[in-house]
């Protein structure tokens, strides 16, 4: 079977593999086929987010030894990079240091190869990039692959060199290489700067990441769904809905913020349980939130939707509630139709509301 397994911010494809599962532990143990001899055991977990499951890596092994940074206990930093270089022994040479350190590493020899690479198998988390290449040198082949971004998030990209000339080193810098190193490797100096830059790259991942989630919820929050509604709205077709809970300030008033909280997170569960995987949801303030329901076409579906979603958290609540169901908890929705009542998410959203 086909199998894409989600390596924190490295994506690994697998072909087929074979696994063991403990229910008592609740842990998978699979074999991929990246390697002769690597494995790695994971834990299948639901998605805070969105709906579908992640595969988190618990351990990995290359052939019979673990990696040198899990070996020192320290977690070690995953990646996957794609090493170009016109030379196959530092191409083998790199990618067994890196490998050896828990990363995933394709290699290529020329700057057409690397571009073709990253065109079937997507973006990855480093490129290193050697100055000196027959068909394409470094330098252009970096700006092709900025032509390619097109002006979004840019790939880091280490150029490698054996070369002492200062002004290609600037020259580099100067066109976005965020580092240089020379060749032939110190294995320690590679795995340091490479570690360096896969962490800054994570960290900046995780800023954007929190900068766009509503910490209590886990959705959308009120700026990062306004966005993207109103994006959706522009672009696609569908139902925008208005949801928010009656009755909810008693709860609040009543049982405290704490219960308020439990019941809000409870909503935001059922809101992505319900909604389907193309769909968007975000909270834009209190108990008030937005579903883009895309490519939804009738009422009869919006009714089904909002009837599942009131089903879900009725269950919910009363458990939380208890003794104190006389509070008359219950869910609103309003819809306006995409491009039907218009495109302009302002007035399609008063619509809702």
């Amino acid at each position: 079977s086909h199998v894409e397994v989600s390596f924190l911010r490295c994506r690994v494809r697998a072909l087929s593999y074979h696994r063991q599962y403990n229910t008592k532990q609740r842990e998978k143990k699979a074999l991929f086929p990246f390697d002769r001899g690597e494995s790695c055991t994971f834990d299948i977990l639901e998605h805070p987010l969105e709906k579908c499951h992640v595969i988190v890596i618990k351990s990995y092994l290359q052939g019979n030894t673990a990696a040198n940074a899990g070996a020192k206990g320290e977690v070690p930093v995953p990646g996957w990079i794609i090493v170009s270089d016109a030379d196959r022994t530092n191409l083998k040479t790199a990618s067994h240091v890196l490998r050896k350190n828990g990363m995933r590493v394709s290699t290529v020899t020329s700057g057409h190869a690397l571009l073709d690479c990253m065109n079937e198998n997507g973006t990855p988390d480093l490129i290193l990039l050697d100055m000196k290449m027959s068909d394409m040198d470094g330098f252009e082949t970096l700006k092709k692959l900025r032509e390619l971004e097109g002006g979004k998030s840019e790939i880091p990209v280490i150029f490698l060199t054996a070369e002492e000339d200062e002004e290609s080193e600037t020259r580099a810098l100067q066109l976005g290489a965020v580092d240089y190193i020379r060749k032939p490797f110190e294995p320690e100096v590679l795995v340091s700067r490479v570690r360096r830059i896969l962490d800054m790259q994570d960290k900046m991942h995780r800023y954007e990441r929190d900068a766009q989630i509503d910490s209590l919820t886990g959705c959308l929050n009120k700026s990062a769904a306004e966005a993207k509604m109103e994006k959706l709205c522009r672009e696609d077709t569908g139902f925008l809905c208005m949801l928010d809970l009656d009755s909810f300030k008693l709860v609040n008033d009543l049982c405290g913020h704490d219960t308020g909280d439990r019941i809000l997170r409870l909503f935001a569960r059922n809101l992505r349980k319900n909604i389907r995987s193309d769909d968007v949801c975000g909270r834009i303030g209190g108990d008030e939130f937005l579903i883009f329901a895309r490519n939804m076409k009738t009422e009869d579906e919006l009714r089904s939707l909002y009837r599942e979603i009131s089903d879900d958290f009725t269950a919910g609540y009363t458990e939380i509630l208890g003794n104190r169901m006389e509070i008359p908890l219950g869910v609103s929705l309003g819809a306006a139709a995409v491009p039907r009542q218009g495109r302009n998410y302002s007035t399609v959203f008063r619509l809702a509301d």
